[in-house]
């Protein structure tokens, strides 16, 4: 519905609830046709995201929303957003996240036309006193790290992932993040799995 809503788990009152928007994508692939060409524009897309995180602002009890915009029914917004409690949009990854594919050999040309890289999940966790956020990419099977200074994600390293990570999970306790892959696939060989990546 490219909508969330906050919900208080004391009283199950919605305490707030607001549109996602669209974002517009310049210099994206929209066409399977064997080549890589970021050339394209998506205009207006829905970012609608499959997974959200609280991501701590700084400020003692602030928090942003983290959303990963798979894009599921209206042909793929392709990257993460961050959002103020009210709703408004503090950063959108715009075509990074695609460019970012391409650059580590990780872009799914055979998706061009539909959700490119497919962000999925999203979560946040603070690993050596900085504050990280994960976005995982289905379709490209890894996972994007950033380091995350006030409404600022900065592009950090890519994780190769499981096929088709759908769930991630930061354990800063131990330094650990870990990711599942939902794709199961044994007549090709590849069974769902999971990874786990040690900070260091």
């Amino acid at each position: 519905n490219n909508h969330v809503a906050i919900v208080d788990l004391v009283s199950g009152a919605v305490t707030d609830h607001f549109e996602m928007g669209t974002v517009t994508l310049k210099g994206v692939d929209a066409t399977e046709d064997g080549n890589i060409s970021l050339t394209d524009t998506l205009t207006d897309v829905p970012r609608e995201p499959d997974g959200v995180a609280w991501v701590p602002t700084g400020n003692r009890g602030t928090y942003f929303i983290g959303a990963a915009n798979e894009g599921d029914l209206f042909g793929g917004s392709r990257g993460f957003s961050l959002f103020n409690r009210n709703g408004n949009v503090l950063f959108d990854s715009g075509a990074s996240l695609e460019k970012i594919a391409v650059q580590y050999g990780h872009y799914p040309e055979d998706r061009s036309e539909n959700k490119g890289t497919e962000p999925e999940s999203i979560e946040y966790g603070e690993f050596g006193g900085d504050d990280y956020l994960f976005v995982g990419s289905e379709r490209g099977s890894f996972v994007a790290v950033y380091r995350v200074t006030g409404a600022q994600p900065h592009f950090k390293q890519l994780l190769p992932a499981p096929l088709g990570p759908e769930g991630l999970l930061a354990i800063p306790s131990r330094n650990l993040l870990i990711a599942s892959g939902e794709k199961d696939d044994p007549s090709f060989g590849v069974r769902s799995s999971v990874m786990i990546y040690q900070f260091k």
